[in-house]
């Protein structure tokens, strides 16, 4: 039958050969709504750098266990932005802090690292989220860290044990859900998603 029955039988025209989250379907991935209240939720960002290329802030909440044992991860709020330098990215995330205090902020390695001046992006973040009392942590950058990743995301992908996934975005997060049902597995490593 392939990819493309599937898409008639199931309504699902994100489909397509090679795409690497085969899981992800629109109408039970997106929602309108969380279960549960922020506040009750744990928060972090997540953050992917980018000055032409887009840079990406990634709000993420983390329910308490509902009767099922079930966590669900909310992908809730994102800001994408282009040409913007780190003190404009600092200014808006410590915007948002005030209003939305988070737990922690993960970063990429290369955010961490020393080029033309003895500043880091990281510690420009950092110096901004202080005052709302977010620190800054350096994501996991060893060999296997992002296949590992990858996995992740097929985990909570999949449906818990309530019948809904474990991981949901909120319709406003249209950077997201317009990009992930485009990513592709890498041809040469099927474990990876290829370059974009």
């Amino acid at each position: 039958e392939g990819d493309l029955g599937r898409a008639w039988r199931e309504g699902s025209f994100d489909l397509f050969e090679g795409q690497a989250f085969e899981e992800w379907y629109r109408e039970k991935h997106v929602v309108t709504q969380l279960d549960y209240p922020l506040d009750v939720c744990t928060r972090i960002i997540g953050f992917d750098w980018g000055y032409r290329d887009k840079g990406v802030a990634s709000w993420l909440a983390f329910t308490p266990e509902n009767r099922w044992g079930v966590r669900r991860c909310y992908l809730y709020r994102q800001l994408v932005l282009t040409k913007h330098n780190p003190d404009q990215w600092a200014e808006k995330l410590s915007t948002y802090a005030s209003v939305d205090p988070v737990k922690y902020m993960v970063m990429p390695h290369d955010t961490f690292a020393h080029k033309e001046s003895h500043t880091t992006i990281a510690s420009i973040f950092e110096e901004a989220l202080k005052p709302h009392r977010i620190p800054i942590v350096r994501a996991d950058s060893h060999s296997g860290s992002r296949l590992n990743r990858i996995a992740v995301m097929h985990s909570y992908l999949a449906d818990a044990p309530d019948g809904k996934p474990y991981f949901q975005a909120l319709n406003n997060c249209e950077d997201f859900i317009e990009s992930i049902p485009t990513l592709q597995h890498d041809e040469l490593k099927p474990e990876d998603i290829a370059p974009g």
